[in-house]
């Protein structure tokens, strides 16, 4: 493409009124001159950015333009656009904001390499980030820096962690095995979806970090015969132990198991006077 051309031409001095309507339509040159053009907006050039397909020179084009290269919204387009190129993808990776490289590092249609330099780049800005923002991330965080986040000690962080779609089992449960901070165990022993998981609860009652009154809680919701495994467990805490074995003794003998040797709803230890 020459930039005497004349549809160049007439993309780079088409009047900022006009640019709008001529985007759907333009050619790759008109495109060219468009990007070029001294009235076209940012709004107008992230619309450049959303036609599919859109030619290689063109996105080249709006990535080496200054005044749309300093646009954090029009940096972030750029790398997630389908067609935009490896090189150019890397070059603008480091200029992103956290949340942006969030997104590509969650993007499921760029390819593993951009999303792992992504995870890799928002990783090595973690130690700089306040509270807030490490709430944030915590709730749309990508898998790969779930491994990271979940050892936080802040309850708050955790908490926002347990909300995000991304977390697992196998992540509520490194939680529970491995936190030294009886506020985010605590967190993750009130969560009505993570705290119903078995495998979750019973590594709750063996953390000696978990608060005895939330231990004694999780306690009374369990049925008779997994408090009958904690009460046995060796290298359970101790008064998780002896609350076990106090529950086991106020209640009722157990009876036939269902049809498909579940517990009965009686057979659940709802209340016991007399842990406190």
């Amino acid at each position: 493409m020459r930039e005497t051309d004349t549809e160049f031409l007439e993309g780079r001095g088409c009047p900022g009124e006009a640019i709008a309507a001529r985007i759907p339509s333009a050619t790759e040159a008109a495109l060219h001159g468009l990007v070029e053009n001294p009235a076209c907006t940012p709004d107008q050039v992230l619309r450049i950015l959303q036609r599919r397909p859109l030619p290689d020179p063109v996105i080249r084009r709006i990535a080496e333009t200054h005044r749309w290269r300093r646009n954090h919204r029009i940096r972030a387009a750029v790398v997630n656009h389908p067609s935009t190129p490896t090189s150019v993808r890397l070059d603008l990776l480091g200029h992103l904001l956290w949340r942006e490289l969030a997104q590509v590092a969650a993007n499921p249609h760029l390819p593993p390499q951009i999303r792992r330099k992504g995870e890799h780049t928002l990783l090595l800005r973690l130690a700089g980030f306040t509270l807030g923002e490490r709430i944030a991330l915590a709730r749309i965080a990508p898998r790969g820096l779930i491994g990271t986040i979940r050892t936080a000690g802040e309850p708050e962080v955790i908490g926002a962690l347990l909300e995000n779609p991304r977390t697992t089992e196998a992540d509520a449960l490194a939680i529970a095995l491995r936190s030294r901070t009886p506020a985010s165990l605590r967190c993750l022993a009130e969560h009505p979806a993570w705290s119903v998981h078995p495998a979750v609860r019973t590594a709750l009652l063996g953390n000696p970090s978990l608060p005895v009154h939330v231990a004694l809680r999780l306690l009374r919701g369990l049925r008779r015969r997994e408090v009958q495994a904690i009460a046995r467990r060796a290298g359970a805490p101790g008064f998780v132990v002896l609350a076990a074995r106090r529950l086991l003794g106020e209640c009722a003998p157990e009876r036939a198991a269902g049809p498909e040797g579940a517990d009965s709803p009686a057979e659940r230890v709802d209340s016991v006077s007399g842990v406190k």
